[in-house]
């Protein structure tokens, strides 16, 4: 059996899932401001419900919103120190433009003249042997705990990334090093952004990590457990302390591949609508989609890997806006829609909850802004060349129901709507995803392309894939706007049932 564990803004979510995905049990709790005590209730109220006993458990799989938590309200941060390694030093400081809450944890500046360019030839032939003391001298003095490392065209060429790394590492053991090509792809400021958020994100994970740990064993499990990447796929705890990054679209992804297993549908929009927010995104052939460029994180451009996914700013316990824009807190977004439609939330109505109520022009306003924004939204994220059904999930999600009379297809509403996220995360797969760049030599693009495919599928069924469930599920090319014809950005991926 499968325990799944999802933290969203407002409630955490626990289900247990047999073997074959057979929901047998499931909790839901208020998300708790210390997140681990609302996982504990959740966990331990799934296990009275269903009267199994913990070992029984083999496997956890968990989706949390700690990391993006983190980096809203800039709490629990990593002060971080950054390296450029390029051929003169930049005027242009890092973290421009970013949350003062965010920026400030960036103690140091450093530059080490050197870099490649794009072919690969170097202006600077670097020598870190005769640097490196005065460095770590620095870095020791700044007070950081964790060093961002970025040098020019390293997704092409990351030796000098990972030779600094190295040096690093020896010197100060208990540094945590990010290297900019591991976590970002193409442009040296994404990846700096990208790196230097997931070192400011060391410390909240290793913490995540411990306090987890700790209370699974204090509940009696004794199985591994997984966190949930940005892809909807698992992540090896190793994994998660070196790129915490890598989980903060955890719970968009979970979303997504919980609407396709609860319905079976391969291809389709999702509409999540949770208590704070209501996010709208797509999956095709039984994978969530993700943004191959331009991705952002609190409108900082990063281009990490993260859901492809509109996130609406209502949820079913937003406070409301009246017609003249006024905020009106006493009002939540499901009571305006209990005033127009009282039989939409019937279990409500039962516990005697009191509705308050709007003028029939404002509630009316309130409603129809919220439809017109998800048909909107809908019509942007469908495909061109089909018209997908709409999966309707998340608490909220009885409140769209017969309202969206979506006009190119159908809506689905499926059993299980409420707890969606968790049954995502007991389903996700194992994967492998290789995304790098190339510069076309003496090497065909077919060549390339062959070499990666056998490397993700070998190294899914090393990661504990299933091998006969194991399969190749995308193959990109992604264009440049320069430079066509002689780099080539390729993205292969490999999924696999997880062995337990």
């Amino acid at each position: 059996m499968k325990l799944g564990i999802d933290v969203g803004g407002t409630n955490t979510d626990a289900v247990i899932l047999s073997k074959e995905g057979r929901l047998l049990g499931q909790a839901k709790q208020a998300t708790t401001p210390d997140i681990l005590t609302g996982i504990r209730q959740t966990a331990a109220g799934v296990l009275v419900e269903t009267g199994y006993s913990p070992e029984r458990i083999q496997g956890i799989f968990v989706g949390t919103t700690q990391m993006l938590n983190a980096l809203y309200q800039g709490r629990g941060l990593t002060d971080t120190a950054l390296v450029r390694i390029c051929p003169n030093p930049s005027q242009m400081k890092p973290g421009i433009g970013w949350p003062e809450g965010i920026a400030r944890h960036i103690k140091l500046v450093e530059h080490l003249a050197g870099g490649v360019e794009l072919d690969g030839s170097r202006r600077n032939k670097i020598d870190f042997s005769g640097k490196i003391d005065n460095l770590i001298e620095r870095l020791k003095e700044s007070g950081c705990r964790a060093v961002a490392i970025v040098s020019t065209f390293s997704s092409l060429h990351h030796e000098e990334e990972i030779e600094l790394a190295a040096l690093i590492n020896r010197a100060l053991p208990e540094m945590s090093v990010t290297l900019s090509h591991s976590v970002g792809s193409i442009g040296f400021l994404q990846r700096e952004n990208a790196a230097l958020l997931n070192a400011m994100l060391s410390n909240v994970m290793e913490k995540a990590i411990g306090g987890l740990s700790t209370l699974f064993s204090e509940l009696g499990f004794r199985c591994p457990y997984w966190f949930v990447q940005n892809d909807g796929s698992l992540m090896s705890l190793e994994k998660a302390r070196a790129y915490p990054i890598m989980t903060i679209g955890s719970g968009v992804a979970n979303s997504l591949r919980g609407a396709s297993f609860l319905t079976g549908l391969d291809n389709c929009v999702v509409v999540d609508m949770g208590g704070s927010t209501t996010e709208v995104g797509l999956v095709l052939g039984g994978e969530p989609q993700e943004l191959t460029r331009n991705s952002k994180l609190l409108g900082i451009h990063v281009n990490v890997r993260l859901p492809k996914a509109t996130s609406l700013a209502f949820g079913g316990e937003s406070p409301i806006n009246t017609i003249d824009g006024l905020p009106q807190r006493e009002h939540r977004l499901t009571d305006v829609f209990l005033q127009l439609y009282p039989h939409t939330y019937l279990p409500r109505r039962q516990l005697g909850a009191e509705v308050p109520q709007l003028e029939q022009e404002e509630a009316e306003h309130v409603i129809k802004h919220v439809i017109d924004t998800l048909r909107e939204t809908i019509d942007r994220v469908q495909p061109v060349k089909e018209r997908l059904p709409i999966v309707l999930v998340g608490g909220g999600s009885p409140l769209l129901v017969d309202r969206l009379f979506y006009k190119y297809g159908e809506t689905i509403h499926p059993p299980g709507f409420q707890i969606c996220n968790a049954v995502g995360a007991c389903m996700a797969p194992v994967s492998w995803q290789i995304d790098r760049i190339y510069w076309l030599n003496d090497r065909t693009k077919e060549e390339i392309v062959d070499e990666l495919t056998q490397e993700a599928l070998i190294e899914v069924e090393r990661s504990g894939g299933v091998k006969d469930s194991i399969r190749l599920v995308q193959v990109e090319e992604i264009p440049f706007d320069y430079y066509k014809g002689e780099v080539i950005r390729l993205r292969v991926k490999a999924t696999g049932e997880l062995q337990l």
